[in-house]
């Protein structure tokens, strides 16, 4: 493979002052101004089909996450509930809960957000409320169009039909992972018992996401080291509209 120094040009003052050159100055002059007139028409046309290119690329681009069947972020995956997704919101949101420490290296959360989910639930007895209402009403009757469109023809029968209810019941994945995770806050209290089951199920849904927001490690003298930064902006699904579609559903 040639090496940029090989690949390099040569200046323009090197070119024209070549011996073997068949034309006089006047003649390349002339034809450098001829150039000039002949494009100068050209010039509306040439931008006009540059930036119709790059309107078709930034389309093309924009619509890339929906074009290859998936479905896209803002807009719903393929895999999300149909009715659910034109309630599908998005915005940066600042995450709460970011550890600090004290000049002894005693770890502290400075800021826990306006809804008090994390503490001792002794000292902070609304704090089982907050968990028990970020999902209730979790489960949902469907209809048998909405169950088949979903799951397919092989879940429409008797067996997924819920008895009690009436009708076909659907859950809807971040509820059920939420729910899984205050599983395991319980488990931190000795009078609650968590599950492997939500652990791992909250392990495949993080790898799922994928979030790839970076967050930075900040230095705390106390500590004697970095600790990470994690009160970074994040790119969200507004999670009130969505609850408050399912409840309303429920």
């Amino acid at each position: 493979m040639p090496s940029i120094e090989k690949m390099r040009y040569a200046p323009v003052s090197a070119r024209d002052s070549n011996d073997d050159d068949p034309l006089p100055a006047y003649a390349d002059t002339h034809q450098r101004r001829l150039g000039r007139l002949l494009l100068r028409p050209l010039v509306p046309w040439i931008l006009t089909a540059l930036f119709a290119s790059l309107s078709l690329f930034l389309a093309i681009l924009i619509d890339r996450d929906s074009s290859d069947g998936l479905g896209s972020f803002a807009g719903g995956y393929a895999t999300d509930f149909g009715p659910s997704k034109k309630h599908i919101h998005v915005s940066q949101h600042r995450f709460t809960g970011g550890a600090s420490f004290d000049e002894d290296g005693m770890m502290f959360i400075p800021n826990t957000g306006e809804t008090r989910f994390i503490g001792d639930p002794k000292v902070y007895p609304e704090i089982d409320y907050n968990w028990d209402n970020l999902t209730w009403g979790r489960y949902v009757l469907i209809t048998k169009g909405e169950a088949i469109e979903a799951w397919g023809e092989e879940y429409a029968t008797q067996e997924y039909w819920d008895k009690k209810r009436g009708g076909y019941l659907a859950g809807f994945d971040i509820f059920h992972t939420l729910h899984c995770l205050n599983h395991i806050r319980k488990s931190l209290n000795p009078s609650y018992y968590g599950t492997d089951h939500c652990i791992d199920y909250i392990r495949q849904f993080i790898m799922c996401l994928g979030d790839m927001t970076p967050v930075p490690t900040k230095y705390y003298p106390g500590l004697g080291s970095n600790y990470v930064e994690s009160e970074m902006p994040h790119t969200c699904r507004n999670f009130d509209a969505l609850r408050d579609w399912m409840v309303d559903r429920f």
